[in-house]
């Protein structure tokens, strides 16, 4: 079969066409998968971030505000039934009833936040502890309950009305504040968790928007390259029947700006990528805090039972001397009242390229890191001081964990510390005492980025005399640990940081190279004539 020529030149021509068309939109089409890809993680996260996290919180705040209704409901009651004893026998009779329906609405509403905590909380983590709490408060408080109705029961059948006190004892008193204090423990944390799922959503919110802009950024270079590469074929196709050897002086040029990336790819990875990277001027971290303690009665020579409160934990940057960031640190402890049980604040001076302490700046001198070094090697040991021991902890290399997607690596410290001048007020009137520390430490750090992803530690508290160093007695157990979504959180931004650590020291470096190489290659090409 025969094909004119001039068929077959059209036919090429059409291939091209639509090559070059596929070469155009290949920029475009990367881009609107890179967007598609991340708009649906960007979902998922919301998704997960409403589903899992938003919606259980506020569950469990709603359960918490009617059990500690009815906590208030049941206490009337019971004043009630006890004014009501030489009252009406049918006016107490109802009393009674409505005591039994409102304990027995209470345990329902307390199941059913048991089932909330165990279907969205991992056991042992900041919901469980305080469930725990409560329930331990509640089961003795029923009991005294169960023992009065039978009492109010007995005296109804001897009528003998005058035999039962007419006001609550110190007793009744001191486990109704307990049941009622761990209720508002419980709901001051669902509220502070809260407003850090807001802060959560505003870190997913940001990392979907940095990635949007890097995939439009490499799409628009792509479409650039794409253009230099069709421009060169256009002038080649112009050009083709005839021989254009490229002058003397642009190969010259072209052979410079390759040296000239050679030189310029040290100077950017051990430059200008640590400037990049760097901690920022407005550099913050915060973080919620379930602390639990155990004081010691000296008079029972026994621990008291565990108390919640609710710690805020936060570093921000209060300014900038020759280039040391001075960093405030802050770790609040408060009552679920909102009533302050103990806060401490530190200075540290920190640079903001390495994360190390600098000698001269902040409270004092201090050796380590704020958190942990950059590019953190698996079995590397660093020092680290944690606000409130005020102390060098050199913390060991436990093992690798993951915590939701992310690689870390979990580290521990077993070291002492004193705190005679942080509680001057407990120790004061005596004169002679002080207080020292036994402190379990563990930390969990994202080792290319160096930050701080999860924090707990076990504390014994001890009197001890002054001048010959014995201890007298334990004064508190205390237990800190950071909440879930504190934790989700540190995870987002940790992701953020490595990601731009990767793209600033990694893919540039390497793209500052290959170009200086395809440049170099290009120059020997034309000196060769071809």
């Amino acid at each position: 079969m025969y094909i004119s020529p001039a068929k077959s030149a059209k036919a090429v021509d059409t291939r091209k066409l639509l090559y070059i068309s596929i070469v155009l939109l290949l920029p475009f089409l990367l881009a609107s998968a890179g967007i598609l890809y991340t708009h649906a993680v960007f979902q998922q996260k919301q998704g997960l971030v409403s589903k899992e996290l938003s919606i259980p919180v506020s569950e469990q705040n709603v359960l918490i505000t009617r059990i500690s209704f009815l906590c208030r409901s049941i206490q009337n009651s019971h004043l009630k039934i006890l004014g009501d004893l030489t009252q009406n026998q049918e006016d107490l009779q109802s009393e009674i009833s409505t005591l039994k329906d409102l304990t027995s609405l209470r345990l329902k509403e307390l199941h059913n936040l048991r089932s909330s905590v165990e279907k969205n909380n991992r056991p042992g983590m900041v919901s469980y502890l305080l469930l725990q709490n409560l329930e331990t408060k509640i089961k003795p408080l029923d009991l005294k309950h169960e023992e009065f109705l039978k009492e109010v029961e007995s005296i109804q059948k001897s009528r003998k009305k005058n035999t039962l006190p007419t006001e609550l004892s110190t007793e009744w008193d001191t486990l109704h504040k307990q049941v009622l204090d761990a209720e508002a423990a419980f709901l001051l944390h669902t509220q502070k968790e809260t407003s850090e799922l807001q802060n959560l959503v505003k870190v997913v919110e940001k990392q979907f928007q940095e990635e949007t802009y890097l995939i439009l950024t490499i799409s628009g270079l792509l479409m650039a390259l794409t253009l230099v590469w069709l421009d060169s074929k256009i002038l080649n196709f112009i050009k083709k029947n005839k021989k254009s050897v490229p002058k003397k002086s642009s190969r010259k040029i072209i052979i410079i700006l390759g040296f000239t990336m050679i030189l310029f790819v040290p100077i950017w990875f051990l430059v200008v990528a640590p400037e990049l990277t760097k901690l920022p001027a407005d550099f913050s971290y915060k973080a919620l805090v379930l602390s639990q303690d155990n004081f010691y009665d000296p008079e029972k020579q026994a621990f008291s039972g565990e108390t919640v409160s609710n710690t805020e934990h936060f570093f921000h940057v209060i300014g900038k001397q020759n280039g040391v960031l001075l960093i405030e640190n802050l770790f609040k402890v408060q009552k679920s009242d909102g009533e302050e049980i103990f806060s401490v604040k530190r200075f540290y001076g920190i640079d903001p390229k390495t994360r190390k302490h600098v000698p001269g700046y902040g409270g004092r001198d201090r050796e380590g890191y704020l958190f942990a070094p950059l590019n953190l090697g698996r079995g590397q040991n660093f020092t680290y001081w944690h606000i409130n021991y005020n102390a060098p902890a050199s913390l060991k290399f436990q093992g690798e964990e993951t915590i939701d997607g992310l690689t870390v690596y979990r580290y521990k410290a077993d070291y002492h510390a004193d705190q005679t001048l942080e509680l001057n007020s407990l120790v004061r009137s005596s004169g002679d005492r002080g207080i020292n520390l036994d402190i379990n430490l563990q930390l969990w750090i994202e080792p290319v980025t160096g930050r701080k992803i999860k924090y707990e530690d076990k504390t014994t508290a001890y009197f001890y005399n002054l001048t010959s160093g014995e201890r007298i007695s334990p004064w508190n157990q205390f237990h800190n640990q950071y909440d879930e979504t504190s934790i989700r959180k540190q995870v987002e931004i940790a992701k953020q940081e490595k990601l731009k650590i990767f793209l600033v020291k990694n893919v540039v470096t390497m793209a500052l190279a290959l170009a200086a190489i395809i440049l170099l290659l290009y120059s020997f090409v034309i000196r060769r004539g071809k």
